[in-house]
């Protein structure tokens, strides 16, 4: 709670990243600026759907397994157990909570970033639609 309310937290930390403002205000030009930069040059994966993301990035750069068994049970222990994981299972704020709106209220842009990206994922699909699915099991 403190911490989301503090100085010490970052604000808007992608949007500021992809349009090059370490510092001062943002705009609604910004977030246009670095949603263009995203959709140019970025094929995006979603944590909240990894394994559909996974599978794009391997049929997009034709990623292709060359121990199939051993790999393939490599890829569903990420996907199980998670590469990326809160060992420490620190609860998220909740929407609505006041921590959730603080933390809200200091990345506005990003929320509005990211609200772009969900939608450019399922765009980005057309790029490996001709593709198989299950690409990364093909013989190499």
């Amino acid at each position: 709670d403190d911490y989301a309310r503090s100085e010490l937290i970052e604000h808007n930390m992608l949007t500021r990243i992809l349009v090059n403002k370490k510092r001062g205000p943002l705009s609604d030009s910004d977030v246009t600026a670095a949603a263009d930069v995203i959709r140019r040059k970025i094929l995006v994966g979603l944590m909240s759907n990894i394994d559909a993301s996974l599978d794009r990035f391997e049929r997009f750069f034709e990623w292709q397994f060359h121990d199939t068994v051993v790999q393939e049970a490599c890829r569903k222990n990420v996907l199980t157990l998670g590469g990326n994981a809160n060992k420490k299972k620190t609860e998220k704020p909740q929407p609505g909570s006041p921590t959730y709106e603080a933390l809200a209220a200091k990345n506005q842009y990003d929320l509005r970033l990211y609200s772009y990206i969900q939608k450019l994922f399922t765009e980005q699909e057309c790029f490996v639609q001709q593709k198989p699915s299950h690409y990364r099991l093909l013989p190499a």
